[in-house]
């Protein structure tokens, strides 16, 4: 189906049913289901306008939400009918436009929406979400790339060519790349701000909007104005994001992080594909005319279609009940603080250790997820790191984690304590920290010196020092740098 066709009210569900009948063979054989949870669960979701359900044709408020977006269609699935406590998503503050940082747009950015869940106070057994496309810039250079076909430039004396992408893919990678070191410690945030214990948050990736061209009728030379090189160059990037996206879940801390894979459903029906489950430009007058009202909406070209809305939201219900549900809606259970022992035991040295069983020394920078260094967190790979009584630095992610040295970067909490530490101005500001000399001790390796620094400063930059300690705890060295 193309594109620019939109089926609404008993069309569109007619629609939903005869996709259904498919979707075993689309979606694989399915993995064996796990366990319903002990009660059932309220469901959030969060995002961007492939949430949203921009694309889709009963669009409504300034967030551009549909009743027919992937989340609502998982909720009123048969699949997790014994799943969810409503037919309905819960919650439904997925945006059009949405970064995952707060811009200044009128929209309402991922932190927006974070504050508005914080604001409600309800917890939540299952949170789906899409970002980062907006971070990157695609709908830019998606932009760029249709309008460059227009614009000519000369390729020898008297010739003359279309321009195509202007923006190199070695770009458009470093921008990728920039976004995965925050996600990490992104989704942490969001599965500890969000779930209930035992939850789980479902990040989903993003289709490829171009079949691949290989796919393509012979003979066709251009997909949407977009010519078969920079498409190739577009879903290299479209794939580097996705596989960033899945990186970032692995390296999540938090439990019940999951990746939900919809791009290998998509194909042959991304755009030039045999049977469309994205938007093309067609679909901008085609919108129109049944919605005049509301003006001439270009945002809806390059989104899923309800036919991509209907795959993404059977896919997640199959997922979703793959899930370990096992701990949710059981009283959790706190472990308490083993007894001091002597000096140099692990305890001491690296509490609550992940399996990596490398850990920083709790008395350096001090590495906690609790509030002021309490040292009731683990310590392995740290999001969070204390200096000092009013430096944080936040959204730690790591690279390197076991070897001689690692890096993680991250950026700061701090205030200037005027006219108290309390009601100081926040500075927001990227961060680099090392922490190095690995000492075995006899359960586990143990990082003893740290030092931290300004992006692109030098180290010391922020006011703290090199700081290395042996197993006891005692310094042993500050050289300032």
């Amino acid at each position: 189906m193309r594109g620019g066709r939109f089926r609404t009210g008993t069309m569109a569900g007619t629609a939903v049913i005869m996709l259904a009948l498919t979707s075993q063979m689309l979606i694989g054989a399915p993995t064996a289901a796990a366990e319903p949870p002990a009660k059932p669960f309220r469901m959030l979701v969060l995002g961007d306008s492939y949430s949203s359900g921009e694309g889709l044709i009963d669009l409504a408020g300034p967030c551009a939400q549909s009743s027919y977006a992937y989340g609502h269609q998982a909720a009123r699935s048969r699949e997790l009918a014994r799943y969810v406590q409503h037919p309905r998503v819960d919650e439904f503050l997925a945006c059009t436009g949405a970064r995952s940082v707060d811009k200044g747009e009128s929209h309402a950015n991922l932190p927006d929406q974070r504050a508005a869940v914080r604001a409600a106070g309800k917890p939540y057994g299952l949170v789906a979400m899409t970002i980062g496309g907006n971070d990157i810039g695609f709908a830019d250079v998606l932009s760029d790339c249709i309008f460059g076909r227009f614009k000519f430039e000369r390729v020898g004396s008297f010739k003359f060519k279309p321009r195509g992408c202007s923006t190199p893919e070695s770009e458009l990678n470093a921008t990728v790349d920039e976004l995965g070191r925050k996600l990490p410690g992104l989704y942490d945030d969001i599965a500890e701000e969000t779930l209930e214990p035992g939850g789980h948050l479902a990040v989903l990736g993003y289709p490829q909007l171009f079949e691949d061209p290989g796919r393509w009728k012979a003979g066709k030379r251009l997909c949407e104005f977009i010519d078969a090189d920079d498409v190739a160059m577009l879903r290299r990037v479209g794939n580097r994001l996705n596989s960033t996206i899945s990186r970032a879940v692995e390296r999540t801390t938090v439990p019940g992080v999951e990746f939900v894979d919809v791009a290998p459903g998509f194909v042959e029906h991304n755009l030039c594909g045999k049977d469309e489950w994205i938007n093309g430009l067609a679909s901008i007058p085609g919108y129109t005319a049944q919605r005049p009202r509301r003006g001439v909406r270009t945002n809806v070209a390059m989104h899923p279609n309800v036919h991509g809305h209907a795959y993404e939201g059977e896919l997640l219900a199959r997922e979703v009940t793959t899930f370990d549900w096992s701990d949710y809606g059981k009283t959790p259970t706190v472990t308490p603080t083993p007894p001091t022992q002597g000096p140099g035991e692990p305890h001491e040295i690296c509490r609550e250790a992940s399996h990596e069983r490398v850990c920083v020394h709790t008395d350096i920078l001090t590495g906690s997820d609790d509030a002021a260094g309490l040292g009731h967190g683990h310590y392995a790979a740290p999001r969070q790191m204390f200096v000092g009584s009013n430096l944080v630095l936040k959204g730690l992610t790591w690279e390197d984690w076991g070897e001689a040295t690692a890096r993680g970067r991250g950026w700061t909490g701090s205030t200037d304590c005027e006219p108290n530490c309390g009601e100081g101005e926040a500075d927001r500001q990227d961060v680099e920290v090392e922490v190095s000399q690995l000492v075995d001790t006899e359960d586990l390796r143990v990082y003893t010196c740290a030092r931290a620094r300004k992006d692109g400063e030098d180290w010391g930059s922020l006011g703290v020092g090199r700081m290395c300690l042996d197993v006891e705890g005692e310094p042993v060295g500050d050289d300032g740098g």
